[in-house]
């Protein structure tokens, strides 16, 4: 991978695929990638509607999404035992760390993980 990288967490996925401009601002012109577990979790969010999936199905052909690996696994495990995050957050925290970019996410508590390259965005404005 090369250029202006980006591991996204599903929450950005979520706010990309229902249209928030101020995220799509942030990611334009950056190499996207997601963990297999963020692709998982947003094609089977419940409200997804017909025009958010057809979105969402060309943002996931443009982006890297990263399969589950040992080193992803390990990684995750130990994520998980430190700072005792959901087993998917641990998976997509381990992701961006074996992938070495940083993680973009609205997820506050990422914050806990020490010496994760997080970008974290307040959507409450």
């Amino acid at each position: 991978m090369s250029g202006v990288e980006l591991v996204i967490d599903t929450n950005i996925l979520i706010y990309l695929t229902s249209g928030n401009r101020d995220i799509a601002e942030i990611v334009r012109k950056k190499q996207i990638s997601i963990s297999v577990i963020t692709e998982m979790e947003v094609r089977s969010w419940p409200a997804l509607t017909k025009s958010e999936t057809e979105v969402l199905n060309t943002m996931l052909s443009q982006f890297y999404i990263s399969p589950l690996n040992e080193s992803i696994k390990e990684k995750a495990i130990e994520i998980r035992k430190i700072n005792k995050l959901k087993l998917p957050d641990a998976v997509i925290c381990a992701t961006a760390a074996y992938l070495r970019v940083p993680l973009l996410t609205a997820d506050q508590a990422f914050k806990k993980v020490k010496g994760l390259d997080l970008i974290l965005i307040n959507t409450n404005s």
